[in-house]
């Protein structure tokens, strides 16, 4: 198969990050966490594709994205591959990993995927945000524009720390050369 790509990009360098060991933890697990308090982790990624397949010689590829993943200096990851080479199927035995290390600290897990495989259901972001809205700040007030949903998402991301996991991005990508891979939606 096709190597992955691993893209990745700073946070909001305005965020305030606290470290415990070698994780970047939030305000709240920090405290939580100096009290003595046990932090459980909120998951909800009963959207994501289960694992299907087997995979073969990914032990680097899981390394990587654990070190992506303590780096309190990345803010996103994206794994990126022909269409078939099994990035779900990384991406979710990857999770399987994270759980059993209790979700290294998140505080938040939340996972979405846009594919709908045999299905004519248009991908949209909308449904997304509302889900993520609902599941990250659920008696927050509801912005009316998705940019506006999008802004406060981030916020209610931005004060923990979250794992925040998009599966089949493609229906949501333009296609023509000149913007190919760019959000539509």
């Amino acid at each position: 198969p096709k190597e992955y790509e691993i893209f990745r990009t700073p946070p909001n360098p305005e965020g305030m990050s606290y470290c415990v060991g070698s994780h970047s933890v939030s305000y709240t697990e920090a405290a939580a966490i100096e009290a003595g308090v046990l932090v459980e982790a909120r998951v909800d990624i009963g959207r994501l594709p289960k694992a299907t397949g087997t995979l073969f010689g990914r032990s680097e590829m899981f390394e990587r994205l654990d070190r992506l993943w303590a780096d309190p200096a990345i803010g996103v990851a994206a794994v990126g591959a022909e269409g078939g080479t099994g990035k779900s199927v990384l991406i979710s035995r990857w999770l399987d990993q994270v759980k059993d290390r209790r979700w290294d600290g998140a505080e938040r897990v939340f996972g979405w995927s846009f594919y709908s495989q045999g299905s004519d259901r248009q991908a949209s972001a909308d449904e997304f945000l509302d889900a993520a809205l609902d599941y990250f700040d659920p008696h927050g007030r509801r912005p009316n524009s998705a940019w506006d949903k999008g802004v406060a998402l981030a916020g209610r991301m931005a004060e923990c720390k979250c794992l925040l996991v998009l599966d089949g991005l493609e229906p949501l990508q333009y296609g023509e050369a000149d913007m190919r891979g760019r959000l539509k939606d």
